[in-house]
Protein backbone atom coordinates (compact mmCIF):
# COMPACT_ATOMS: atom_id res chain seq x y z
CA UNK A 1 0.00 0.00 0.00
CA UNK A 2 1.48 3.69 -1.00
CA UNK A 3 2.15 5.81 1.91
CA UNK A 4 -0.05 9.10 2.84
CA UNK A 5 2.77 11.20 1.05
CA UNK A 6 3.09 8.85 -1.93
CA UNK A 7 -0.68 9.69 -2.62
CA UNK A 8 -0.75 12.96 -2.20
CA UNK A 9 2.02 13.46 -4.05
CA UNK A 10 0.58 11.59 -7.18
CA UNK A 11 -2.58 13.48 -6.85
CA UNK A 12 -1.24 16.98 -6.75
CA UNK A 13 1.35 15.63 -9.78
CA UNK A 14 -1.45 14.56 -11.53
CA UNK A 15 -3.58 17.73 -10.78
CA UNK A 16 -0.74 20.16 -12.03
CA UNK A 17 -0.25 18.03 -15.37
CA UNK A 18 -3.62 18.29 -15.89
CA UNK A 19 -3.37 22.00 -15.25
CA UNK A 20 -0.40 22.59 -17.54
CA UNK A 21 -2.40 20.74 -20.73
CA UNK A 22 -5.47 22.41 -20.03
CA UNK A 23 -2.99 25.32 -20.43
CA UNK A 24 -1.33 24.08 -23.68
CA UNK A 25 -4.31 23.15 -25.01
CA UNK A 26 -6.35 26.68 -24.74
CA UNK A 27 -2.97 28.28 -26.09
CA UNK A 28 -3.38 26.10 -29.03
CA UNK A 29 -7.17 26.27 -29.71
CA UNK A 30 -6.69 29.83 -29.01
CA UNK A 31 -3.74 30.30 -31.52
CA UNK A 32 -5.47 28.24 -34.29
CA UNK A 33 -8.67 30.34 -34.43
CA UNK A 34 -6.33 33.55 -34.69
CA UNK A 35 -4.33 31.64 -37.08
CA UNK A 36 -7.45 31.20 -39.11
CA UNK A 37 -8.29 35.02 -38.98
CA UNK A 38 -5.03 35.96 -40.01
CA UNK A 39 -4.41 33.57 -43.34
CA UNK A 40 -7.90 34.61 -44.25
CA UNK A 41 -7.16 38.25 -44.12
CA UNK A 42 -3.53 37.59 -45.76
CA UNK A 43 -4.95 35.62 -48.73
CA UNK A 44 -8.35 38.21 -48.84
CA UNK A 45 -5.62 41.17 -49.19
CA UNK A 46 -3.14 39.92 -51.78
CA UNK A 47 -5.75 38.22 -53.84
CA UNK A 48 -7.82 41.80 -54.28
CA UNK A 49 -4.42 43.62 -54.70
CA UNK A 50 -3.61 40.99 -57.57
CA UNK A 51 -6.81 41.73 -58.81
CA UNK A 52 -6.22 45.85 -59.22
CA UNK A 53 -2.34 45.50 -59.86
CA UNK A 54 -2.73 42.89 -62.94
CA UNK A 55 -3.85 44.46 -66.06
CA UNK A 56 -6.49 42.67 -68.63
CA UNK A 57 -4.35 43.89 -71.72
CA UNK A 58 -1.72 41.80 -70.49
CA UNK A 59 -3.68 39.09 -68.64
CA UNK A 60 -0.41 37.90 -67.19
CA UNK A 61 1.52 38.42 -63.91
CA UNK A 62 4.89 40.93 -63.90
CA UNK A 63 7.30 40.32 -62.40
CA UNK A 64 7.14 43.49 -60.03
CA UNK A 65 3.72 42.39 -59.37
CA UNK A 66 5.06 39.35 -57.58
CA UNK A 67 7.89 40.84 -55.83
CA UNK A 68 5.39 43.26 -54.56
CA UNK A 69 2.78 40.90 -53.27
CA UNK A 70 5.53 38.78 -51.86
CA UNK A 71 5.18 35.79 -53.29
CA UNK A 72 8.31 34.31 -51.43
CA UNK A 73 7.56 34.92 -48.13
CA UNK A 74 5.74 31.49 -46.53
CA UNK A 75 4.92 29.57 -49.31
CA UNK A 76 2.58 31.91 -51.09
CA UNK A 77 0.96 31.40 -54.25
CA UNK A 78 -0.87 33.76 -56.63
CA UNK A 79 -2.87 32.90 -59.68
CA UNK A 80 -4.63 34.41 -62.39
CA UNK A 81 -7.81 33.07 -64.47
CA UNK A 82 -9.37 34.67 -67.42
CA UNK A 83 -13.22 35.44 -67.07
CA UNK A 84 -14.23 32.31 -68.78
CA UNK A 85 -12.51 30.08 -66.04
CA UNK A 86 -8.84 29.58 -68.01
CA UNK A 87 -5.62 29.27 -66.47
CA UNK A 88 -3.43 32.29 -67.76
CA UNK A 89 -0.41 32.65 -65.21
CA UNK A 90 0.49 31.92 -61.60
CA UNK A 91 3.73 32.77 -59.46
CA UNK A 92 6.43 32.50 -58.36
CA UNK A 93 7.62 31.45 -61.85
CA UNK A 94 8.59 27.49 -60.35
CA UNK A 95 5.30 26.82 -58.65
CA UNK A 96 3.23 24.50 -60.66
CA UNK A 97 -0.54 24.44 -61.17
CA UNK A 98 -2.07 23.92 -57.56
CA UNK A 99 -5.64 23.74 -58.14
CA UNK A 100 -7.83 25.05 -60.79
CA UNK A 101 -10.65 27.82 -60.55
CA UNK A 102 -13.67 26.23 -58.75
CA UNK A 103 -17.17 26.80 -59.98
CA UNK A 104 -18.45 27.58 -56.46
CA UNK A 105 -15.46 30.79 -56.42
CA UNK A 106 -16.99 31.75 -59.58
CA UNK A 107 -20.55 31.92 -58.34
CA UNK A 108 -19.72 33.16 -54.73
CA UNK A 109 -17.85 36.09 -56.76
CA UNK A 110 -20.58 36.90 -58.50
CA UNK A 111 -23.05 36.75 -55.61
CA UNK A 112 -20.99 38.32 -52.66
CA UNK A 113 -19.22 41.05 -54.59
CA UNK A 114 -15.84 40.03 -55.86
CA UNK A 115 -14.53 37.74 -52.73
CA UNK A 116 -14.55 34.25 -51.64
CA UNK A 117 -12.54 32.20 -49.08
CA UNK A 118 -12.13 28.42 -49.58
CA UNK A 119 -10.02 25.74 -47.63
CA UNK A 120 -8.96 23.68 -50.86
CA UNK A 121 -6.61 20.80 -51.34
CA UNK A 122 -3.44 21.14 -53.34
CA UNK A 123 -2.29 18.89 -56.20
CA UNK A 124 1.11 18.81 -53.81
CA UNK A 125 -1.33 17.07 -51.39
CA UNK A 126 -1.49 20.42 -48.75
CA UNK A 127 -4.29 22.11 -47.34
CA UNK A 128 -4.42 25.77 -48.75
CA UNK A 129 -6.38 29.06 -47.89
CA UNK A 130 -7.39 30.27 -51.18
CA UNK A 131 -9.00 33.82 -51.49
CA UNK A 132 -10.75 34.23 -55.30
CA UNK A 133 -11.26 37.79 -56.16
CA UNK A 134 -12.72 39.00 -59.73
CA UNK A 135 -12.04 42.33 -61.45
CA UNK A 136 -14.98 44.09 -63.57
CA UNK A 137 -15.19 47.54 -65.07
CA UNK A 138 -17.92 47.97 -62.97
CA UNK A 139 -20.36 47.23 -60.39
CA UNK A 140 -22.50 43.30 -61.72
CA UNK A 141 -20.37 43.33 -65.07
CA UNK A 142 -19.11 40.37 -66.70
CA UNK A 143 -15.50 39.68 -64.79
CA UNK A 144 -12.73 40.28 -66.63
CA UNK A 145 -10.25 38.26 -64.64
CA UNK A 146 -9.85 36.05 -61.72
CA UNK A 147 -7.08 36.58 -59.33
CA UNK A 148 -6.67 33.92 -56.35
CA UNK A 149 -3.96 34.39 -53.51
CA UNK A 150 -3.33 30.75 -51.65
CA UNK A 151 -1.18 29.66 -48.67
CA UNK A 152 -0.42 26.61 -46.92
CA UNK A 153 -2.43 26.51 -43.79
CA UNK A 154 0.83 24.09 -42.15
CA UNK A 155 2.84 27.24 -43.34
CA UNK A 156 1.35 29.38 -40.89
CA UNK A 157 0.60 26.90 -38.23
CA UNK A 158 4.64 26.28 -38.41
CA UNK A 159 5.18 29.28 -35.86
CA UNK A 160 2.20 28.61 -33.67
CA UNK A 161 3.76 24.62 -33.40
CA UNK A 162 7.12 25.99 -32.12
CA UNK A 163 5.29 28.26 -29.46
CA UNK A 164 3.05 25.26 -28.38
CA UNK A 165 6.37 23.10 -28.35
CA UNK A 166 8.34 25.90 -26.11
CA UNK A 167 5.34 25.90 -23.89
CA UNK A 168 5.18 22.26 -23.62
CA UNK A 169 8.29 22.10 -22.94
CA UNK A 170 8.23 24.39 -20.16
CA UNK A 171 5.62 23.24 -18.94
CA UNK A 172 7.29 19.77 -18.25
CA UNK A 173 9.95 21.52 -16.97
CA UNK A 174 7.48 22.97 -14.40
CA UNK A 175 5.82 20.04 -13.85
CA UNK A 176 9.23 18.48 -12.66
CA UNK A 177 10.01 20.87 -10.32
CA UNK A 178 6.51 21.25 -9.09
CA UNK A 179 6.43 17.75 -8.44
CA UNK A 180 9.76 17.92 -6.59
CA UNK A 181 8.48 21.02 -4.66
CA UNK A 182 5.24 18.80 -3.95
CA UNK A 183 7.03 15.89 -2.65
CA UNK A 184 9.97 18.12 -0.77
CA UNK A 185 6.94 20.46 0.79
CA UNK A 186 4.48 16.98 1.69
CA UNK A 187 7.71 15.69 2.93
CA UNK A 188 8.22 18.28 5.47
CA UNK A 189 4.83 18.70 6.44
CA UNK A 190 3.89 14.81 7.33
CA UNK A 191 7.85 15.18 9.13
CA UNK A 192 5.39 16.20 12.10
CA UNK A 193 3.32 13.74 12.00
CA UNK A 194 6.07 11.65 12.29
CA UNK A 195 7.06 13.94 15.09
CA UNK A 196 3.98 13.49 16.74
CA UNK A 197 4.02 9.61 16.27
CA UNK A 198 6.95 9.15 17.66
CA UNK A 199 6.27 11.87 20.64
CA UNK A 200 3.09 9.63 21.15
CA UNK A 201 4.74 6.19 21.28
CA UNK A 202 7.27 7.49 23.27
CA UNK A 203 4.00 7.82 26.26
CA UNK A 204 3.92 5.18 28.61
CA UNK A 205 0.85 4.80 31.17
CA UNK A 206 3.93 5.83 33.89
CA UNK A 207 4.19 9.17 32.39
CA UNK A 208 0.62 9.56 31.03
CA UNK A 209 0.04 12.02 33.40
CA UNK A 210 3.01 14.87 32.57
CA UNK A 211 3.82 13.66 28.86
CA UNK A 212 1.44 15.36 26.19
CA UNK A 213 2.19 16.32 22.04
CA UNK A 214 3.40 20.01 21.47
CA UNK A 215 0.89 21.49 19.38
CA UNK A 216 2.21 23.78 16.91
CA UNK A 217 0.67 27.24 16.56
CA UNK A 218 1.56 27.95 12.21
CA UNK A 219 0.14 24.86 11.83
CA UNK A 220 -3.69 24.51 12.03
CA UNK A 221 -4.60 21.04 11.10
CA UNK A 222 -1.34 19.64 13.11
CA UNK A 223 -2.56 21.63 16.17
CA UNK A 224 -6.08 20.14 16.07
CA UNK A 225 -4.58 17.01 15.74
CA UNK A 226 -2.41 17.41 18.78
CA UNK A 227 -5.06 18.73 20.93
CA UNK A 228 -7.58 15.94 19.78
CA UNK A 229 -4.76 13.62 21.31
CA UNK A 230 -4.35 15.30 23.82
CA UNK A 231 -7.79 15.37 25.54
CA UNK A 232 -7.64 11.54 24.71
CA UNK A 233 -4.72 11.44 26.70
CA UNK A 234 -6.34 13.28 29.47
CA UNK A 235 -9.61 11.28 29.19
CA UNK A 236 -7.17 7.80 29.49
CA UNK A 237 -5.19 9.58 32.28
CA UNK A 238 -8.52 9.66 34.39
CA UNK A 239 -9.25 6.72 33.31
CA UNK A 240 -6.23 5.02 34.29
CA UNK A 241 -5.99 6.80 37.59
CA UNK A 242 -9.79 5.54 38.27
CA UNK A 243 -8.75 2.10 37.48
CA UNK A 244 -5.48 2.34 39.40
CA UNK A 245 -7.53 3.48 42.57
CA UNK A 246 -10.73 1.06 41.93
CA UNK A 247 -7.87 -1.69 41.95
CA UNK A 248 -6.13 -0.59 45.29
CA UNK A 249 -9.44 -0.07 46.65
CA UNK A 250 -10.97 -3.25 45.54
CA UNK A 251 -7.65 -5.11 47.04
CA UNK A 252 -8.03 -3.67 49.98
CA UNK A 253 -11.63 -4.17 50.34
CA UNK A 254 -11.44 -7.65 49.76
CA UNK A 255 -8.18 -8.30 51.89
CA UNK A 256 -9.84 -7.00 55.27
CA UNK A 257 -12.66 -10.34 55.31
CA UNK A 258 -10.51 -12.37 53.71
CA UNK A 259 -8.03 -11.57 56.55
CA UNK A 260 -10.56 -12.04 59.35
CA UNK A 261 -11.20 -15.09 57.68
CA UNK A 262 -8.49 -16.96 57.89
CA UNK A 263 -7.35 -15.22 61.41
CA UNK A 264 -11.14 -16.68 63.11
CA UNK A 265 -10.23 -20.05 61.37
CA UNK A 266 -6.71 -20.40 62.60
CA UNK A 267 -7.42 -18.97 66.16
CA UNK A 268 -10.16 -21.89 66.17
CA UNK A 269 -7.77 -24.41 64.81
CA UNK A 270 -4.81 -23.80 67.59
CA UNK A 271 -6.83 -26.04 70.26
CA UNK A 272 -9.96 -28.09 70.52
CA UNK A 273 -12.87 -26.02 71.17
CA UNK A 274 -16.47 -26.35 72.49
CA UNK A 275 -19.43 -26.79 69.84
CA UNK A 276 -20.73 -23.10 70.91
CA UNK A 277 -16.87 -21.25 69.91
CA UNK A 278 -17.10 -23.16 66.78
CA UNK A 279 -20.51 -22.24 65.70
CA UNK A 280 -19.44 -18.49 66.81
CA UNK A 281 -16.18 -18.90 64.70
CA UNK A 282 -18.63 -20.19 61.26
CA UNK A 283 -21.47 -17.12 62.04
CA UNK A 284 -18.98 -14.58 62.20
CA UNK A 285 -17.40 -16.12 58.90
CA UNK A 286 -20.45 -16.41 57.39
CA UNK A 287 -21.18 -12.69 58.05
CA UNK A 288 -17.48 -11.79 56.14
CA UNK A 289 -18.55 -14.29 52.90
CA UNK A 290 -22.06 -12.61 53.04
CA UNK A 291 -19.63 -9.38 53.16
CA UNK A 292 -17.95 -10.40 49.99
CA UNK A 293 -20.72 -11.53 48.00
CA UNK A 294 -22.33 -8.37 48.03
CA UNK A 295 -18.51 -6.76 46.92
CA UNK A 296 -18.76 -9.10 44.59
CA UNK A 297 -22.48 -8.38 43.07
CA UNK A 298 -21.74 -4.86 43.85
CA UNK A 299 -18.26 -5.15 41.26
CA UNK A 300 -20.22 -7.26 38.89
CA UNK A 301 -22.86 -4.33 38.13
CA UNK A 302 -19.85 -1.93 37.92
CA UNK A 303 -18.51 -4.03 35.38
CA UNK A 304 -21.62 -4.16 33.50
CA UNK A 305 -22.47 -0.36 33.55
CA UNK A 306 -18.73 0.06 32.27
CA UNK A 307 -19.48 -2.16 29.55
CA UNK A 308 -22.70 -0.49 28.75
CA UNK A 309 -24.61 -3.71 30.14
CA UNK A 310 -26.30 -1.79 32.79
CA UNK A 311 -29.89 -1.52 31.41
CA UNK A 312 -30.59 -4.77 29.66
CA UNK A 313 -33.93 -4.63 28.92
CA UNK A 314 -35.96 -1.77 27.81
CA UNK A 315 -39.65 -1.44 28.26
CA UNK A 316 -42.55 0.51 31.15
CA UNK A 317 -41.79 0.51 34.40
CA UNK A 318 -43.89 1.75 36.77
CA UNK A 319 -41.72 3.85 39.52
CA UNK A 320 -44.08 3.68 42.31
CA UNK A 321 -44.66 0.32 42.30
CA UNK A 322 -41.02 -0.25 42.14
CA UNK A 323 -40.47 1.99 45.32
CA UNK A 324 -43.20 0.05 47.01
CA UNK A 325 -41.43 -3.26 46.50
CA UNK A 326 -38.06 -1.72 47.60
CA UNK A 327 -39.70 -0.31 50.57
CA UNK A 328 -41.33 -3.66 51.60
CA UNK A 329 -37.53 -5.44 51.31
CA UNK A 330 -36.21 -3.12 53.69
CA UNK A 331 -39.40 -2.74 56.09
CA UNK A 332 -37.96 -5.44 58.75
CA UNK A 333 -34.05 -3.53 58.69
CA UNK A 334 -35.89 0.01 59.21
CA UNK A 335 -37.97 -1.81 62.04
CA UNK A 336 -34.82 -3.26 63.48
CA UNK A 337 -32.72 0.38 63.19
CA UNK A 338 -35.90 2.08 64.95
CA UNK A 339 -36.32 4.06 61.59
CA UNK A 340 -40.17 5.04 60.21
CA UNK A 341 -39.69 4.08 56.16
CA UNK A 342 -42.75 5.64 54.76
CA UNK A 343 -43.65 5.82 51.34
CA UNK A 344 -45.48 8.48 49.15
CA UNK A 345 -48.94 8.53 47.52
CA UNK A 346 -49.33 6.58 43.93
CA UNK A 347 -48.64 9.67 41.78
CA UNK A 348 -51.62 9.74 38.87
CA UNK A 349 -51.23 9.33 36.18
CA UNK A 350 -49.53 6.36 37.08
CA UNK A 351 -45.60 7.08 36.30
CA UNK A 352 -43.66 5.12 34.10
CA UNK A 353 -40.53 5.20 32.67
CA UNK A 354 -38.36 2.65 29.55
CA UNK A 355 -35.58 0.44 31.70
CA UNK A 356 -34.59 -2.17 33.10
CA UNK A 357 -36.98 -2.94 36.80
CA UNK A 358 -34.35 -4.90 37.86
CA UNK A 359 -31.67 -2.29 37.21
CA UNK A 360 -34.04 0.44 38.86
CA UNK A 361 -34.83 -1.69 41.46
CA UNK A 362 -31.41 -1.91 42.93
CA UNK A 363 -31.13 1.43 42.40
CA UNK A 364 -33.94 2.18 45.20
CA UNK A 365 -32.61 -0.24 47.41
CA UNK A 366 -29.06 1.49 47.13
CA UNK A 367 -30.50 4.72 48.09
CA UNK A 368 -32.90 3.75 50.94
CA UNK A 369 -30.63 0.79 52.26
CA UNK A 370 -27.75 3.96 52.62
CA UNK A 371 -30.73 6.40 53.79
CA UNK A 372 -31.32 3.71 56.54
CA UNK A 373 -27.56 3.27 57.42
CA UNK A 374 -26.79 6.83 58.39
CA UNK A 375 -30.71 7.72 59.99
CA UNK A 376 -30.30 7.40 63.85
CA UNK A 377 -33.64 5.76 65.64
CA UNK A 378 -37.09 7.87 65.97
CA UNK A 379 -36.31 9.57 62.71
CA UNK A 380 -37.79 9.29 59.25
CA UNK A 381 -37.15 8.12 55.59
CA UNK A 382 -38.94 9.19 53.04
CA UNK A 383 -39.83 7.83 49.61
CA UNK A 384 -41.68 9.75 46.33
CA UNK A 385 -42.20 10.12 43.16
CA UNK A 386 -43.91 12.37 41.41
CA UNK A 387 -43.85 13.91 37.52
CA UNK A 388 -42.04 17.14 37.42
CA UNK A 389 -42.24 18.31 33.82
CA UNK A 390 -41.81 15.83 30.99
CA UNK A 391 -39.68 13.87 33.62
CA UNK A 392 -40.28 11.10 36.64
CA UNK A 393 -38.10 12.22 40.02
CA UNK A 394 -37.85 9.75 42.96
CA UNK A 395 -36.31 11.77 46.08
CA UNK A 396 -35.55 9.44 49.14
CA UNK A 397 -35.03 11.94 52.40
CA UNK A 398 -33.82 11.30 55.60
CA UNK A 399 -33.68 13.51 58.68
CA UNK A 400 -30.66 11.71 59.44
CA UNK A 401 -26.92 13.05 60.56
CA UNK A 402 -26.61 14.84 57.17
CA UNK A 403 -23.13 14.98 55.22
CA UNK A 404 -20.76 17.56 55.40
CA UNK A 405 -20.01 19.77 52.45
CA UNK A 406 -16.65 18.45 51.47
CA UNK A 407 -17.89 15.40 51.31
CA UNK A 408 -20.25 15.86 48.47
CA UNK A 409 -18.52 16.22 45.38
CA UNK A 410 -16.85 12.58 45.66
CA UNK A 411 -19.94 10.78 47.05
CA UNK A 412 -20.82 8.94 43.94
CA UNK A 413 -17.31 7.99 43.71
CA UNK A 414 -16.22 3.87 43.65
CA UNK A 415 -14.89 3.32 46.84
CA UNK A 416 -15.57 6.88 48.68
CA UNK A 417 -16.99 6.64 52.33
CA UNK A 418 -17.78 9.31 54.78
CA UNK A 419 -16.89 7.80 57.86
CA UNK A 420 -14.91 4.73 57.28
CA UNK A 421 -15.57 3.23 60.44
CA UNK A 422 -19.15 3.26 60.29
CA UNK A 423 -18.98 1.78 56.79
CA UNK A 424 -16.85 -1.13 58.16
CA UNK A 425 -19.42 -1.65 60.83
CA UNK A 426 -22.24 -1.90 58.75
CA UNK A 427 -20.81 -3.45 56.02
CA UNK A 428 -20.16 -0.68 53.18
CA UNK A 429 -17.70 -0.91 51.14
CA UNK A 430 -18.08 2.56 49.46
CA UNK A 431 -20.06 1.31 46.29
CA UNK A 432 -23.27 1.62 46.39
CA UNK A 433 -23.94 5.20 45.48
CA UNK A 434 -21.58 4.84 42.33
CA UNK A 435 -23.51 2.15 41.51
CA UNK A 436 -26.63 3.89 41.41
CA UNK A 437 -25.04 7.33 39.40
CA UNK A 438 -23.62 4.27 36.74
CA UNK A 439 -27.79 2.88 36.62
CA UNK A 440 -29.23 6.00 36.39
CA UNK A 441 -26.92 7.61 33.81
CA UNK A 442 -27.50 4.25 31.86
CA UNK A 443 -31.17 4.96 31.55
CA UNK A 444 -30.48 8.44 30.41
CA UNK A 445 -31.08 10.16 33.57
CA UNK A 446 -29.22 11.56 36.34
CA UNK A 447 -28.80 11.85 40.38
CA UNK A 448 -28.26 14.50 42.88
CA UNK A 449 -28.29 15.37 46.32
CA UNK A 450 -28.53 17.94 48.66
CA UNK A 451 -27.25 17.64 52.49
CA UNK A 452 -26.68 19.41 55.49
CA UNK A 453 -24.82 18.46 58.76
CA UNK A 454 -28.08 17.80 61.51
CA UNK A 455 -30.58 17.88 59.02
CA UNK A 456 -30.70 15.04 56.84
CA UNK A 457 -30.18 14.30 53.05
CA UNK A 458 -32.32 14.32 50.00
CA UNK A 459 -31.43 12.10 46.91
CA UNK A 460 -32.69 12.86 44.05
CA UNK A 461 -32.98 10.65 40.75
CA UNK A 462 -34.57 11.95 37.37
CA UNK A 463 -35.73 9.78 34.49
CA UNK A 464 -36.86 10.70 31.51
CA UNK A 465 -40.77 9.99 31.53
Amino acid sequence: MKSLRARLWLLCTALLALGLAAAVWLVWLIGSASLARDLNAQVRARAMLVAHLVTPAALRIEPWVHDFVGTDEEGFVIQIFAGDGRFLDRAPAGATELFPLSANARDAVLLRGGLRIEMLRGSDGRDYRVATAARRERWQAPAQLYAQGALPVDAGQAPLRRIVAWLAGGEFALLILGSLGAWVLLGAWLRALTTLEEAARDISARDLAHRRLFAPGDDAELAGLARAFNELLDRLDGLHATQQRFLADASHELRTPLTILLGEIDVALRRDRAAADYRAVLESSREEIARLSRMADNLLALARADAGEACAVSRPVDLHTVCGEVCDRLGPLAEKAGVQLALGPRPEPPLHVRGDAGALERVMFNLVENALAHTPAGETVEVTSHRDDSSALITVRDTGCGIAPEHLPHLFERFYRVDKARARETGGAGLGLAIVKSLVEAHGGRVTVESALGRGSTFSVRLPA
